[in-house]
């Protein structure tokens, strides 16, 4: 199919004539520009009860460090693993930097997500054990729609503990077979030239609680296909990773991640905190056959609301 300047311009008068509750693919097929999506992100991770000092330098060395507590649920060796839900994208729109794209409004099908296979490679703490800077590689991480939930205050994984993860990749009500999945990622290096191989960066408070009140961090990742235990072949691909390109201001990655306003969780559901993050981005127009396919599915939902 070839693209022109009107295919574009139906493509965007199709996409802004959906109701709000359409799919986040026909959304966004239109857009164009810098975006920052905001997510609600439960999350686990390796606790480290050490004196002040630097420790690491690998992964190996790391898992060397004695008296560690691992995550609740964790697979295998990763260090850090959790669950999200999308609560809104916002873009620069007519000058207006904060125009909201999509939102996760009751009716809209929800997006969920799932990140796992953190190793940690380096820890710093200081300040008597109240500041833990760890740094960590192989984040993964996969964005998923539910057409079948439009519900956003459903969506609440306490409930059902860190016993909701059943694979890798896989959490009931999240992430599992027969969601379509969105956007695949993979942490890349580039974030911090000091640390040219690491790829995740955070700061937390290990005396209040794993991660309690005072973390931020970044982390740069790139859209691609990733390992999936649970496909045959072990691939599992995002249908809209070609909207993202690679930005000059995200040092070349397609995404930049940031982990920020974390809070206690604890209560017994096996997660450590609670926090609203930012993602940011620059999209172009996803390709038209997508898009037009997202939309076809919005549309024919549409149909059916209204037949109903």
């Amino acid at each position: 199919m070839k693209i022109t300047r009107w295919t574009v311009a139906g493509l965007t008068i199709l996409s802004l004539a959906l109701p709000a509750w359409a799919d986040i693919g026909s959304q966004l097929g239109w857009y164009e520009g810098p975006l920052t999506m905001k997510f609600t992100n439960w999350d686990v991770g390796t606790i480290y009860t050490v004196q002040d000092g630097t420790y690491g330098g690998s992964v190996a060395a790391m898992d060397a460090i004695p008296g560690q507590t691992p995550p609740a649920g964790r697979i295998g060796s990763e260090d850090s693993w959790g669950v999200a839900q999308l609560t809104s994208i916002r873009g620069l729109v007519g000058g207006n930097p904060n125009t909201q794209l999509w939102n996760n409004s009751a009716g809209t099908p929800q997006v969920t997500a799932i990140f796992w296979g953190e190793q940690d490679t380096y820890l710093k703490q200081t300040n008597g054990g109240t500041v833990q800077d760890i740094h960590g590689v192989g984040y993964h991480i996969a964005f998923f729609e539910n057409p079948a939930n439009t519900n956003p205050n459903s969506i609440n994984p306490i409930g059902t503990t860190t016993a909701g993860r059943t694979g890798a990749d896989v959490f009931t009500g999240l992430a599992q077979a027969g969601y379509t999945c969105l956007w695949t990622l993979n942490s890349v290096p580039g974030y911090d030239s000091n640390f040219p191989n690491d790829e995740f960066f955070g700061t937390y408070n290990p005396s209040a609680g794993f991660s309690n009140a005072n973390a931020t961090g970044g982390m740069f990742a790139d859209t691609g296909t990733i390992y999936d235990s649970n496909l045959p072949g072990g691939q599992l691909t995002g249908v809209l990773n070609g909207m993202f390109l690679p930005d000059p201001a995200l040092g070349g990655a397609n995404w930049r991640v940031a982990f920020t306003g974390i809070s206690l969780v604890g209560g017994g559901s096996g997660f450590d905190v609670l926090s609203d993050d930012p993602i940011m981005a620059e999209a172009v127009p996803a390709p038209a056959a997508v898009v037009l396919g997202l939309m076809g599915l919005g549309l024919v939902g549409w149909y059916r609301k209204r037949a109903a």
